[in-house]
């Protein structure tokens, strides 16, 4: 028995060192992902310039979990007001979970938590707000509600990889 526990970590450890990740670096940012997952690097609007994908789990997967940035500038207001103007707009439409700043790679950020129905799928959402300039990076987690745990940890990996320069 001993020896069966032993095998099972040596391979989950070898499993976790094998893993492969990509650096992605554009002109004013990087983040790293892991290979398995999807990178759509493509035309797209609202303001968003990539997403990183899950892949389809099969038929029932009705929601395919991802990553996405957009870039908004900020004109007329502040960080602060922008980020309360989210929050109330967020309250509107859905429930906050939580809303806190952090400290990132290379700069203060602020993460929001929160859940929404969309086309009668219930939905959970990280949001992390990062500033250079009057450019707000807004980075987030999409995931369907009953997933959301399981994919949390590698996404969030994913999430603090992320680096302005």
């Amino acid at each position: 028995m001993r020896i069966l526990i032993c095998c099972i970590v040596f391979l989950t450890t070898l499993n976790c060192q094998n893993k492969k990740y990509i650096e992605l670096e554009k002109d004013d940012f990087t983040i790293t992902y892991p290979s398995e997952l999807e990178l759509y690097d493509g035309d797209y609007q609202d303001d968003i310039v990539l997403a990183i994908k899950t892949k389809k789990e099969g038929d029932k997967d009705i929601f395919i979990e991802n990553i996405n940035l957009a870039k908004k500038e900020i004109k007329n207001t502040s960080y602060e007001n922008f980020i309360q103007e989210t929050i109330k707009e967020i309250n509107s439409i859905g429930d906050l979970i939580k809303s806190e700043s952090s400290m990132g790679k290379n700069n203060e950020y602020h993460r929001i938590i929160f859940k929404l129905s969309q086309n009668g799928v219930n939905l959970k959402f990280t949001q992390d707000y990062h500033l250079k300039g009057r450019v707000v990076y807004i980075l987030t987690f999409s995931s369907e509600q009953g997933q959301f745990d399981n994919y949390y940890n590698e996404m969030d990996k994913i999430m603090k990889s992320f680096k302005i320069k």
